[in-house]
C-alpha cells in the first residue's frame, strides 16, 4: 500500500502515521504522486486536492500495473477516465 497526500501542509499523512504506527513494512509513505502510483494496481482518490483533479491518465496508466481508479469524491466522470483505458468506480459526494 503506497500512500500520498497532495498537500505538504496537510496533517493527513502525519495523522495516519500516528493512528497506524510506523511499523508496517507493507505501507510505503510516498512524497509524490509518481512514487505512489508506480506499479500500483489501483488509485484511490479520497480527497479533492487540486493535484488530483488534473491527473495525466496517459502517464499514470504507463506507470501502473493495473489501471483502476476508485474515485471516492466523484472528481471524474466515468467516460473521461475509461477513454484512457481505466476502470472507474465512482462513489461518494
Amino acid at each position: 500500500l503506497s500512500l500520498h497526500d497532495a498537500l505538504p501542509i496537510s496533517k493527513a499523512m502525519e495523522n495516519t502515521k500516528a493512528a497506524l504506527g510506523e511499523n508496517h513494512p507493507e505501507i510505503v509513505w510516498c512524497t509524490s504522486l509518481a512514487d505512489a502510483v508506480r506499479n500500483a494496481d489501483a488509485i484511490v482518490l479520497a480527497t479533492e486536492w487540486g493535484e488530483f483533479s488534473t491527473l495525466d491518465f496517459v502517464r499514470l496508466k504507463a506507470e501502473m500495473a493495473q489501471p483502476f481508479l476508485f474515485d471516492l469524491r466523484n472528481i471524474y466522470h466515468k467516460e473521461e477516465v475509461t477513454a484512457f483505458g481505466f476502470e472507474h468506480y465512482g462513489t461518494g459526494v
